[in-house]
């Protein structure tokens, strides 16, 4: 019995600890942030030789580079065509080093050209023997049991969120044995690749059946990992692991509820055999408020452009209690005619966040507020919101009016980002910032307590924000311990809104939207970039009308609004005017019973200006032809629509 427990206990043993060791690098240049990772691995290949190996002609800066730390010989080995990586003198060659190293390029020239050929074979062969196999970016993809081979087009985060099917996703586990049951994706937060690694995950599990794990790595990051299968991060950004439990299928979509994230900063250390964080992060990120509790629905827009928000403007138009006027919070009256066609509302009320509007003599603006039962954010610069909400008694009471009971408030593009505790300002304002570790932010409205929000997530115009689109999330989460990040995409919204005794979150459109659930208790931030650490994250990936859970809603008393009272130096109010036209549709005039006189001006459906003058009471519009017209009465900001039908 002893004799056949010692031939087992070898057995485990060889098993356990002959494996190789790897060398997974996210891209970027080599230089002092590489030296620990890539020495690792030299000191742990047995001879101290280093074949780098590349599909093209090289350069003999990496070599050299491997020589300073310390290989006894580090050499190019150049392999570019099948027929090469077929001959018994390339294996050999290869055999002689224990450490292959794939230098970065195309993946789709190494998985074409080495596959079920004799430079796979000693990539097994030599990692079983307990040599090392290296790579970054294209070397890192292949290094994995499950590889991306780039055989087509680059695939984008968009394309597997909007297409599963999508034939650039080529996957494939038919080439080097090692690391079974993982995928890998490189130059991860850079090109804002949790998406598409999220995707390449779930695309897998629909082919195969198998759910695997996948990791991504940053740039100037490295994931160094013993044959027992620790791994241990280096680098200026993170190593994401990602762990699916279920995905679900609709059409060419998918959905999920439950991928478990843990992010490891440098020198944090992960086992990928058990999936546990073996050191401990020091600094609590877990929320301080667990949950939302809205009593008021909100319209998230994931896109600025008009007619991306068809739907939008039709949930948002047919909300509330209040459909004949909306409160228009923008930067200038014109925005207001882009706008005017795709609100179902007589009478737009506008404020302009200004010191102006701040002033203690705009009553007429406040008391627009008291009325207001639906509020729009379209076209403002979010930090001028900020500053209007904080410093005038004009900006404190749209503060305190957006909490009421009832209220409905929206969202266009990047105003949606104001409804959330904290957002980033400066993301399409310097594509390096989170690069930089200089993302800055702002509190938000805070009417989401505990949820920080990214509209346009995925640019589909440009890559230049992907970093800083992707990491602000993550970096806000962890930084001001909220519980939830939001990234919307074009076309699509979401809509937030007490039901019963929850707050539910609803995603429509046809780009999903994607919430980060921050379940860790401790985390870190990197000195040199805006990328965290944390031991647990849940990604969920939500599909038109899919439903979330987050929160309770805890219904107040609003106190009952007194009106200001007006004099003839503030503008008119929506009480002073009686909007009406005799007969309706009009023909001949436009009556407008008001107090005192006002400028105005018309413009057709177009937006042309038709007509502009002064008047007390009435417009002529006998000149008019039929058709639908607005007035703008600019000393008050008001707009409304009216008709014309002429015989």
């Amino acid at each position: 019995m002893k004799t056949l427990w010692f031939l087992v206990f070898l057995l485990v043993s060889y098993s356990s600890f002959s494996q190789g060791k790897l060398l997974l690098v996210g891209g970027g240049a080599e230089g002092s942030w590489s030296n620990p990772a890539y020495q690792w691995a030299v000191e742990s290949a047995n001879n101290k030789k280093v074949g780098v190996i590349s599909y093209y002609e090289e350069s003999q800066s990496l070599p050299n580079y491997f020589h300073q730390l310390g290989a006894d010989t580090a050499v190019n080995i150049k392999i570019n065509s099948t027929e090469l990586a077929q001959k018994d003198s390339i294996y050999n060659l290869l055999m002689s080093f224990d450490f292959l190293f794939f230098k970065g390029g195309d993946q789709s020239n190494y998985y074409r050209t080495y596959k079920n050929t004799l430079v796979t074979d000693a990539m097994n062969d030599k990692f079983e023997q307990g040599g090392v196999l290296g790579g970054t970016s294209a070397g890192l993809a292949i290094l994995t049991g499950v590889i991306y081979s780039a055989s087509g087009s680059s695939v984008y985060p968009e394309q597997g969120l909007l297409n599963l099917n999508d034939e650039d996703i080529t996957l494939h586990q038919d080439f080097a044995q090692v690391l079974p049951g993982f995928l890998g994706d490189t130059h991860f937060v850079e090109r804002g690749r949790q998406f598409r690694l999220i995707a390449f995950l779930a695309r897998w599990y629909k082919d195969t059946g198998q759910l695997i794990n996948g990791i991504g790595v940053d740039d100037k990051t490295a994931f160094c990992i013993e044959g027992n299968l620790v791994g241990t991060c280096i680098g200026t950004g993170a190593v994401s692991l990602y762990l699916p439990d279920e995905f679900h299928f609709t059409d060419n979509q998918f959905s999920m509820d439950s991928l478990h994230s843990v992010q490891l900063l440098d020198s944090m250390q992960y086992d990928l055999s058990i999936n546990q964080l073996i050191n401990d992060y020091d600094t609590e990120i877990n929320s301080s408020t667990p949950s939302e509790s809205a009593n008021y629905t909100l319209f998230l827009s994931g896109s600025g452009q008009l007619n991306q928000n068809e739907r939008f403007f039709n949930d948002f138009n047919q909300s509330g209690e209040d459909l004949d006027s909306v409160l228009l919070i923008t930067s200038n009256q014109s925005n207001v005619l882009a706008i005017k066609d795709h609100l179902n509302a007589q009478v737009v009320s506008i404020l302009i966040p200004s010191d102006a509007s701040n002033s203690l003599d705009s009553a007429g603006l406040r008391n627009n507020i008291r009325r207001s039962k639906k509020i729009l954010f379209y076209k403002c610069s979010n930090t001028a919101i900020m500053d209007f909400v904080r410093e005038g008694e004009t900006g404190k009471l749209l503060q305190d009016h957006l909490r009421r009971n009832g209220i409905v408030t929206g969202f266009i593009g990047q105003t949606s980002l104001l409804a959330g505790a904290w957002f980033v300002t400066n993301n399409l304002t310097d594509n390096y910032a989170s690069y930089a570790n200089q993302l800055n932010f702002v509190e938000g409205l805070n009417l989401l307590k505990t949820t920080t929000i990214m509209s346009n997530s995925i640019d589909l115009s440009t890559s230049d924000y992907y970093e800083n689109n992707t990491s602000s999330v993550l970096y806000a989460l962890a930084k001001y311990r909220l519980k939830y990040g939001l990234y919307i995409n074009q076309g699509s919204f979401i809509k937030i809104e007490p039901q019963n005794n929850d707050v539910l979150m609803t995603q429509y459109g046809n780009f999903p939207s994607i919430s980060i659930t921050n379940d860790a208790s401790y985390g870190g931030f990197s000195e040199s970039r805006n990328v965290i650490g944390a031991d647990k994250l849940t990604y969920e990936v939500h599909l038109d009308g899919e439903t979330k859970k987050i929160g309770t809603p805890v219904i107040g008393e609003d106190p009952v609004y007194s009106m200001e009272e007006e004099n003839l130096f503030t503008p008119l109010t929506i009480q002073d005017l009686t909007i009406s036209s005799f007969p309706n549709p009009a023909s001949e005039s436009i009556r407008i019973k008001g107090w005192y006189d006002f400028e105005y001006k018309i413009f057709d459906s177009k937006a042309q200006l038709i007509k502009q003058g002064s008047s007390k009471e009435t417009i002529n519009i006998k000149d008019l032809n039929s058709g639908i017209y607005f007035v703008i009465i600019n000393k008050n900001n008001i707009i409304f629509r009216f008709k014309t039908v002429k015989e």
